[in-house]
């Protein structure tokens, strides 16, 4: 297969440097590989400091689909957690996990993976009343940071005042109102 070869050379060219860069992101995924005692069920950032050798041949397994690369798991507690600490300090992007420079689709398409997430009906069975109030609490949070990056923003005095109201013809010639 030519083209096998040459994504096989494309990763071998690849700098040392690059490597830890191309892998960063994944650093707290888990690896999944049982042939190998030394690669499996470790986490990548674990290899992310060792010789390139092993970032490459880990490359050619995960993109041969020889060995397979677990997401990490985040339990509902610390994601409430993270969302909590991001609407504290303001950070609304961070609150729906996109960044800074994300396009309206994709802070819309995160508003609705969360509201799915922490809408309250769909924790109304639970027993735990605190779990469902900070879930509730959550959601609002979520749904206020959604609100404040996607909807654009009225001018306050327009909305509290009103337009401007026009002169008459006779108030324009004698002056009577600046």
């Amino acid at each position: 297969m030519p083209g096998a070869s040459l994504l096989i050379e494309a990763i071998e060219a690849i700098e040392q440097d690059n490597l830890i860069r191309i892998w960063e992101p994944y650093a707290d995924w888990r690896i999944l590989f049982r042939l190998d005692e030394s690669l499996h069920n470790t986490f990548v950032k674990q290899h992310l400091s060792t010789d390139a050798e092993v970032l490459r041949r880990l490359m050619r397994l995960a993109v041969s689909g020889t060995a397979t690369l677990q997401r990490p798991t985040l339990l509902i507690s610390e994601e409430m957690q993270r969302i909590q600490e991001a609407y504290a300090a303001g950070n609304w992007h961070r609150v729906l996990g996109v960044g800074h420079k994300s396009e309206k689709s994709e802070i819309k398409q995160a508003y609705r993976k969360l509201a799915r997430r922490f809408h309250p009906d769909r924790w109304v069975t639970s027993p735990d009343m605190r779990h469902r109030d900070r879930i509730e609490k959550t959601f609002q949070n979520v749904s206020h940071a959604y609100v404040a990056l996607y909807r654009p923003r009225l001018a306050r005095p327009q909305l509290l005042l009103g337009p401007k109201p026009k002169k008459s013809l006779w108030e324009k010639v004698s002056g009577l109102v600046r």
